[in-house]
């Protein structure tokens, strides 16, 4: 199985995710300590990737914190190898 290779920013992202089970984009800016750039970057990552998917807004710079984020069901293991990566 192919493991997409993704930050340590994202990383941490998707474990706050995955601690949670739903996080908005402020939850996330607080538990990661990430500012909005590093933020979206890291979200974005990971929506590229299919790790998680967001609904309830957009993840643009300016409305980061309106959005909420999941790991997509279907790639729920594939999440779990990705944090067991180095």
């Amino acid at each position: 199985m192919f493991i997409p290779p993704v930050s340590k920013e994202s990383k941490r992202v998707l474990q706050i995710i995955r601690k949670h089970g739903v996080c908005n984009g402020r939850q996330l800016r607080v538990e990661a300590g990430l500012d909005d750039e590093k933020l979206v970057s890291a979200v974005g990552e990971l929506v590229n990737v299919e790790l998680i998917s967001a609904s309830g807004g957009t993840f643009s710079l300016k409305e980061i914190g309106h959005a909420y984020f999941n790991i997509r069901p279907s790639n729920s293991s594939l999440a779990e190898l990705v944090l067991k990566s180095p």
